[in-house]
């Protein structure tokens, strides 16, 4: 029965997406919803921005006929978890809504900030808060208040990571899929089968729009960008389930820290928007200035293809993602989080020098 369900919602969410795309880019082109190109950007054309939306509407359909078919099979238990169901119901729309109101009119970051911590509130509100720090900076267990806070920075941190990294096709989106892929398998190794479902129709969703991002173009009107809408969104689920997993221990069993089992596929986009950023301040920027400072934009300035790229930066994460959750389980939890910083430090470290030498070479 389980993996009937999570089959059809795996359908539906690609049927649904595919159904949606369509009709967004002819809203789009009619209402002049585009973005278009720059000096900052790398893509040519006018091209919808609200990619997100269509991975939204899907997945909230998945997830009322998730609803549905349970009530039916475990009312009581649906009951009981009622309020939690509602405040994470809230977390995703007022995300939605600010990431929505990002691409149509735009927001300044002080909006989308106050946007990520109300939904980062109704997150801690529905019980999906850290718990246990699982020996970070030597400490264990959190108090609530304690845990709230570094939930809320936890939110802002990861969301604002997969929202900068979204700069070439399928990049963000490939990212999420690879995490949910790895979170999904957590899960049912946990059986937690809920949650699998959650990584499961969010999968069914990025699919289609993940075809339409990378094959579709400008000139045929067929292509979208996810968005702050999508990439707002994405980032929620993808914290909301790495606290889940922190707090179910998962990898625990196996002598293996909670904390780097559960936030392992998010390593490289969190280091790279903490590397951004500080680079910013100490050149006297903006820290929420735009810019192509970031990792897929140092493999695009060693003249490679935008899938080449892509290619490097899944590759990385992957990389990142086996050596963390191998070495929490023979190491220290913050003599990990050492060494994943020094790997991608020494990764960006070569990355410039090549860059340079290339530079060299062609003066």
């Amino acid at each position: 029965m389980i993996i009937t369900e999570l089959a059809l919602a795996f359908v539906v969410n690609m049927a649904v997406t595919a159904l949606v795309i369509p009709c967004l880019l002819n809203a789009s082109f009619s209402s002049n919803m585009l973005d278009h190109p720059n000096a900052r950007k790398i893509h040519k054309g006018d091209v919808p921005r609200i990619g997100g939306v269509a991975i939204s509407v899907s997945v909230l359909l998945a997830a009322l006929l998730m609803w549905v078919i349970k009530m039916l099979v475990e009312l009581p238990a649906l009951e009981a978890y009622g309020t939690s169901l509602g405040c994470l119901g809230g977390a995703g729309a007022v995300m939605l809504l600010f990431g929505l109101a990002d691409d149509v009119v735009g927001l300044r970051y002080r909006a989308k900030f106050v946007g990520q911590i109300i939904a980062a509130l109704l997150l801690c509100a529905s019980g999906l808060w850290v718990k246990d720090f699982c020996g970070i900076a030597g400490v264990n267990a959190l108090p609530e208040g304690a845990g709230w806070a570094v939930t809320v920075l936890a939110v802002l941190l990861v969301t604002n990571a997969v929202n900068f990294i979204d700069g070439i096709d399928g990049l963000a989106s490939g990212l999420c899929v690879l995490a949910l892929c790895y979170y999904t398998a957590l899960f049912a190794s946990a059986q937690m089968w809920l949650h699998s479902a959650c990584g499961v129709v969010v999968i069914g969703a990025l699919l289609p729009f993940m075809w339409y991002n990378m094959h579709g173009t400008a000139a045929k009107r067929n292509k979208i960008f996810l968005g702050d809408t999508g990439s707002l969104m994405l980032g929620l689920l993808m914290c909301a389930m790495g606290v889940a997993i922190s707090n179910a221990h998962i990898g625990g069993e196996t002598g293996q820290n909670p904390m780097v089992v559960a936030f392992a596929p998010l390593i490289l986009p969190c280091y790279d928007v903490v590397r951004v950023v500080c680079n910013r301040c100490l050149q006297g920027h903006n820290m929420f200035m735009a810019d192509k400072g970031h990792i897929h934009h140092k493999f695009l300035a060693l003249q490679m293809p935008q899938r080449h790229a892509l290619l490097c930066v899944l590759t990385a994460a992957v990389v990142m993602t086996a050596s963390a959750v191998a070495l929490s389980s023979i190491i220290n939890v913050n003599a990990v989080l050492l060494i994943e910083a020094a790997l991608w430090a020494g990764i960006n470290v070569v990355i410039t020098r090549l860059i340079k030498k290339q530079k060299n070479n062609d003066i």
